[in-house]
């Protein structure tokens, strides 16, 4: 399975530079997010799962505070969330979110999603 180049572009050297972020595990931890939903057929385009790895990477890795993956048809939530304090989810296919271990978030927008259920503690 290929992924897309931006997961290419960090070398393990340079992830360890930075001790206070394991960003190599995060990266494996979305790689096995976007695999896991090709095999279970849960994001029906390949454009969108990739621009959702390509937003959480790029905000991951500049360290901003806010996230929008607005209308990319997610039906699932992808890991590496609970690192933002705003995160816009709107227009998507979600059933579920489970926000118990996103201590710094302080803004979600879930509207037009599909929501049977939302754990926030």
């Amino acid at each position: 399975m290929k992924f897309p180049s931006i997961f290419n572009k960090i070398k393990p050297q340079s992830i360890q530079q930075h001790p206070e972020k394991n960003q190599l595990n995060w990266m494996l931890e979305l790689n096995k997010w976007k695999e896991e939903r090709i095999l279970t057929g849960e994001i029906h385009r390949p454009e969108c799962r990739n621009e959702a790895a390509k937003r959480i990477n790029c905000a991951f890795l500049s360290k901003q505070n806010d996230i929008d993956l607005s209308g990319l048809n997610l039906s699932t939530q992808p890991p590496g969330l609970q690192n933002f304090t705003s995160i816009n989810l709107d227009n998507n296919q979600l059933t579920h979110f489970d926000a118990t271990n996103y201590d710094r978030l302080v803004k979600l927008s879930l509207n037009s999603n599909t929501l049977e259920s939302i754990n926030i503690h």
